[in-house]
C-alpha cells in the first residue's frame, strides 16, 4: 500500500490527478472512503475488459446498506442503488454521452474498473477544466463514455452508504456550480476527444455536448 495523503484544501480531482501517477498496476479503479467494492466483482471487470477492448469501463451491480447509526435503531438492510441499470454500448461516442448526459443511462462509470492508462487520462483531462463539485462526475464520466462502451455485469460489486444531501444545494449554489461558463469550459474540454473518436467538425461536437 502507497499512502498519499493531500492537503483538505486541495480540490479532489487534483488529488485524483496527483494520486493515480503512482498507480503500477495494468487496470485502475476509484473508491469512496464510505464505499465496499467487493474483491470477486473487481477481478470479474478485470477479466471483461482483458477481451474487450472496446469497453472503457466494467463494474457490477451496486447496492445501499444502511449506516451505523440506522442500523443500530433499525437493524441493517441492503438493497439494490439503482433500478433498471444497464451497459452502455452504443457503437457510437456521441451516442454513449448523449444518453448518459440526458439522464437515460442509469449507470455510470465514476466507480468502474479502468485501464491505468485511461484512468490517468480521464482525470489529468478533468483536473485541467473542473475547479468544483458541480462537474466534477459529470465530466469524468462523459469523457469514460466518449473512450469507449461500459459493461454492467450481474456480479455483486459494490456496497454503498447513502448520503442524505436534502439542504446542500439551492438556486444559488445551482447556478454557481453549472454556470455557462463553467459548462462552457467543459465541452472545451470534452469536444476534441470527442471529434477524435467519431470523427465529428469540432462545432458540432461542441454543439451536441453544449446541449447535452
Amino acid at each position: 500500500v502507497t499512502w498519499k495523503k493531500y492537503d483538505s484544501s486541495i480540490f479532489f480531482t487534483n488529488k485524483i490527478s496527483e494520486g493515480c501517477k503512482f498507480i503500477e498496476t495494468e487496470y485502475a479503479v476509484l473508491c469512496a472512503d464510505d464505499d465496499f467494492l467487493i474483491p470477486t466483482g473487481l477481478v470479474a471487470s478485470v477479466e471483461f475488459l482483458k477481451t474487450n477492448q472496446d469497453h472503457a469501463s466494467v463494474h457490477g451491480l451496486y447496492f445501499n446498506h444502511t449506516n451505523a447509526e440506522e442500523a443500530h435503531k433499525n437493524g441493517f438492510s441492503i438493497a439494490p442503488l439503482y433500478q433498471n441499470g444497464r451497459s452502455s454500448e452504443q457503437e457510437f461516442a456521441a451516442v454513449r454521452v448523449n444518453a448518459y448526459l440526458s439522464g437515460e443511462t442509469v449507470y455510470y462509470p465514476m466507480y468502474a474498473v479502468h485501464s491505468k492508462d485511461l484512468f490517468q487520462r480521464i482525470w489529468t483531462e478533468t483536473n485541467h477544466f473542473v475547479f468544483d463539485w458541480g462537474l466534477s462526475e459529470l465530466f469524468p464520466c462523459a469523457l469514460s463514455f466518449i473512450y469507449g462502451k461500459m459493461k454492467v455485469l450481474p456480479v455483486f460489486y459494490c456496497s454503498r452508504e447513502p448520503n442524505n444531501y436534502i439542504g446542500w444545494y439551492g438556486k444559488k449554489t445551482l447556478k454557481e456550480v453549472y454556470s455557462e461558463e463553467k459548462i462552457t469550459m467543459a465541452v472545451t474540454g470534452l469536444a476534441p476527444h470527442l471529434v477524435k473518436l467519431d470523427y465529428l467538425e469540432l462545432k458540432n461536437a461542441e454543439s451536441l455536448l453544449q446541449n447535452a
